[in-house]
């Protein structure tokens, strides 16, 4: 059995991707032409996002009041059901520019990765704080329904 070394060659997995991709984009003008469209795309979307984030609150706050209290807890449910697709939105776009925006393609997946992480980090204390709060809601309707029921049930002298 022979053994074999790594070579400089073999220590930079990714210096010969790293070659492709830089060749390619310039092969195509990528670099200056569509990554300047594309940022351009990503504002306007934010601005997108932002207008809808706040008609949606407006909305929800309006059926919430027109609704009465049970509205209100239904709307405050769809407000922050609509807030997390929001934020994921705002997330995905500092992720897709940050990709536009690197220097190498080791930058370009780091970002990527570090989208990832971040976005399954926030989705899962989203979905811890609304099964809290659905929990509390349902454990405080309880309690209102246990309440008006007992008004209605005649009490018996002791």
């Amino acid at each position: 059995m022979t053994k074999t070394t790594a070579t400089h060659a073999n220590t930079d997995v990714f210096a010969q991707f790293a070659k492709g991709f830089e060749d390619l984009q310039a092969r195509f003008g990528f670099q200056a032409n569509g990554r300047d469209t594309a940022l351009k795309g990503i504002a306007t979307t934010r601005e997108h996002v932002a207008t809808a984030r706040n008609a949606f609150a407006q909305t929800t706050g309006q059926a919430g009041k027109i609704a009465g209290e049970a509205g209100q807890a239904f709307a405050s449910a769809a407000r922050d059901m609509a807030e997390a697709g929001f934020a994921n939105a705002d997330m995905a776009l500092d992720a897709f520019e940050k990709m536009l925006t690197a220097e190498t393609p080791a930058d370009a997946f780091k970002a990527q990765s570090d989208y990832v992480q971040t976005a399954v980090t926030a989705n899962v204390e989203r979905i811890r704080k609304t099964a809290e709060t659905a929990s509390e809601t349902v454990a405080a309707r309880v309690e209102q329904v246990r309440g008006e029921f007992e008004k209605l049930t005649p009490r018996k002298a002791a």
